[in-house]
């Protein structure tokens, strides 16, 4: 029997059991049944399941099948079931197809739905702009609070936030001609609405938000004048000016607060100049203080333009000003690379050579930051090309070498820079690059030392030149550039070898390179060691070594009598240096050194007293005691109680006393992995500072204490 000779009323009957899949493949086999069975198709549709991925509702908005829309309504299907976190009236407001909302509203007396983010379609035609969809939507009805807030008052939050003020005018009407139930939310909504509008600067926005806004003359004189703040934070004059015509009154906030005034040099845009002329025509004070303790002219230097820079002046802004950290006006522009703006700020008389509360000048800033447009005006302007940062005792030269900006130190050459300024310590800017890897701020300063016929390798007050400290901070680069250049591998400088410092600092690619360009394995250091000596404290190093030596040189130990001789004389020639001070630095330089050898004469008594001579902190009132630490690389204040601890076995290891700690802890050695990498395990000599120590401390006039004791070690050693 075929399908199309069963009767109609059996066809119906059997349709009822069927589900929406079965009964569409049955239309499609059968197109005559496609009349008889269309509506039962459409009614089982209309109440498809919505815990499915999607309805036949939500599947025909989104193909734009207005038919299918109308017949499944036909059916009872439901525009706001939630399918997946949404409906079909969501899908129909998101592409904005009118005619199916149309459909769907005649459906629905109220407008209720909410998708996953708990938006309204009302929500979304506003955020999206849809004038005409917010219009039939508004006509429908579509007001009603649905939870804390309505829907109209979040529609009009999300209007707002896009800018869209058709579809705010529209949500307020609608607002306000509700039952009133809600007319104290919308006063509070506006109000709040209206902080939003000032700081994007829209001017006929928030024209419109005020004329809904309902308050006594009092609380809109107030509400203007706060606001005044934001909107100039937003560079808009002509807002400014329309709330001052409200009746806005300029007012400054607590102390340390930023001003409108403030706010509007802040930025840099078409009206800037016009608004700040206008804020200080009504009134605005010109010194005040925000809080990051700037006063409009400060704070006009990291975006502010030249012409508002020189309105301000005009106006009788203070030149001089100082903001936080000492920082005067030509430091910030400095600081944030406004080179446009340094030729003003000197004219009006800022100093050019102004001090930082850390030292520093605008030329020290500039440097630092890399700015060639700040030096070359500074510069022109009389800037003290070799200036002292007299904390430290660096120049803009060894700023910028810190910083490793190669082209600025070729620009600090190029107008004369001195490279035989040296720091504090007694470092050039070359070795100050070395220090910190700078490798392209270093082959500039390099080149620039040899153009000057000036030695590369020199003793910093602390003994070492610019190879020892590529050795200790394993600059490996910087030691092949320095071997190229023609350096002697061979020269003792501080007491010690270049080799020698690889291969007691562990530092295998640089000890390899030594060896490879001509260092001697076997030359003895004032210690009356070899590297070989000190390859053998560690024997990691050792293939290094044996790789370039027989082995049997290696295995021959040391004379003992030559190394004790050596010993001897360095600890008397060490001592004698010391009778007559070559300054703080280079003092407790040889004291460590002195203290070294002590520990190898097994004189750990005077050892301690050698080590325990600290370094006092330069340039300051009080007098503080510094250890250097290889372990933090800082320089932690020691007092007669705290302790440093000395390696009694490699060379110059030194380690303050939190750090001996961390030390102790091999998973926080591998971790860390400190300047020094090869005396883990070793005994560590323990040196407390006291007052009978710090040999300056008793020196007096004459220093007799100093002086007797270093008699003492000369008498005995000789």
């Amino acid at each position: 029997m075929s399908l199309s000779s069963i009767p109609n009323e059996i066809v119906l009957a059997i349709a009822k059991y069927m589900d929406m899949r079965s009964l569409n493949a049955l239309i499609q086999t059968a197109t005559q049944f496609a009349a008889l069975l269309t509506t039962e198709l459409y009614r089982i549709g209309a109440a498809y399941p919505t815990v499915r991925k999607t309805t036949p509702l939500v599947w025909a908005v989104q193909k734009n099948h207005l038919n299918a829309v109308q017949m499944l309504l036909d059916q009872g299907a439901d525009p706001t079931a939630s399918v997946r976190g949404t409906t079909a009236l969501h899908e129909a407001v998101n592409s904005d197809n009118l005619e199916a909302v149309q459909l769907m509203l005649r459906t629905r007396s109220t407008i209720l739905p909410r998708d996953s983010a708990g938006f309204g379609p009302l929500i979304l035609a506003a955020l999206r702009g849809q004038e005409g969809m917010v219009r039939l939507l508004v006509a429908a009805g579509a007001t009603v609070v649905c939870s804390k807030f309505s829907d109209w008052e979040r529609a009009l939050q999300r209007a707002v936030s896009a800018g869209n003020e058709v579809a705010c005018r529209l949500l307020l009407e609608a607002g306000v001609e509700s039952d009133g139930s809600n007319g104290d939310g919308l006063q509070i909504c506006i109000k709040d609405l209206l902080g939003i509008v000032a700081a994007k600067g829209n001017t006929a926005l928030f024209k419109l938000l005020w004329g809904f806004f309902v308050a006594t003359p009092s609380e809109r004189e107030y509400t203007a004048s706060r606001l005044v703040t934001s909107a100039a934070d937003s560079g808009s004059v002509d807002l400014v000016q329309w709330l001052f015509s409200v009746g806005a009154k300029l007012k400054e906030g607590p102390p340390g607060t930023s001003t409108a005034l403030h706010l509007a040099v802040s930025h840099d845009q078409p009206g800037s100049e016009d608004l700040v002329a206008y804020l200080l025509d009504m009134g605005a004070n010109i010194e005040a203080i925000d809080v990051s303790h700037q006063t409009p002219l400060l704070a006009a230097m990291r975006q502010g333009s030249l012409g508002l820079v020189r309105v301000l002046l005009a106006h009788g802004a203070n030149a001089l000003a100082i903001g936080s950290r000492g920082m005067n006006a030509l430091h910030l522009a400095a600081t944030y690379k406004r080179h446009d703006l340094i030729p003003d700020l000197c004219r009006a008389g800022v100093p050019v050579e102004g001090r930082m509360q850390t030292t520093e000048t605008p030329l020290h800033i500039a440097a630092a930051v890399g700015s060639a447009g700040s030096v070359t005006a500074l510069l022109d302007a009389g800037a003290d090309l070799n200036a002292l940062h007299t904390d430290c005792g660096w120049t803009p030269l060894h700023t910028a070498a810190d910083v490793g900006a190669a082209e600025m130190v070729a620009l600090l050459i190029e107008h004369g820079a001195d490279l035989r300024a040296v720091d504090n310590v007694g470092y050039t800017a070359l070795e100050t690059a070395v220090r910190a890897g700078r490798i392209s701020a270093f082959n500039v300063l390099l080149t620039a030392t040899l153009n000057a016929d000036l030695p590369i390798l020199r003793e910093s007050l602390d003994g070492t030149s610019a190879l020892e400290e590529a050795i200790i901070h394993e600059h490996e680069d910087i030691v092949t550039i320095l071997l190229d250049a023609g350096v002697d591998v061979a020269a003792s400088r501080n007491g010690t070898y270049p080799l020698h410092l690889a291969i007691s600092h562990g530092v295998e690619e640089i000890a390899e390179l030594l060896l490879q360009n001509g260092a001697d394995p076997f030359a003895l250091d004032e210690r009356g060691r070899s590297a070989v000596d000190w390859a053998r404290l560690n024997g990691r190093m050792l293939p290094t070594i044996l790789a370039h030596c027989e082995a049997e040189a290696v295995d021959k130990e040391p004379d003992p009598a030559l190394q004790a001789s050596i010993l001897r004389s360095s600890i008397v020639s060490l001592a004698t240096y010391l009778q007559t001070s070559q300054g703080l630095i280079a003092d407790a330089s040889h004291f460590t050194r002195l203290g070294g050898c002590l520990v190898l004469a097994n004189n750990i008594p005077a050892a301690q007293v050698a080590f325990g001579q600290l370094i006092e902190t330069p340039g300051r009132g009080e007098r503080e005691y510094h250890g250097c630490c290889d372990w933090c690389e800082d320089r932690p204040v020691l007092t007669e109680h705290t302790r440093k601890y000395v390696c009694l076995t490699c060379y110059n290891v030194n380690l303050c006393q939190d750090s001996k700690y961390e030390y102790e802890d091999e998973e926080e050695y591998d971790s860390e992995k400190p300047l020094f990498q090869v005396c883990t395990g070793h005994e560590f000599l323990e040196v407390e500072p006291s007052v009978l120590q710090l040999l300056g401390e008793k020196t007096g006039p004459e220093g007799k204490v100093k002086r007797e004791w270093l008699e003492g070690i000369i008498a005995m050693y000789s």
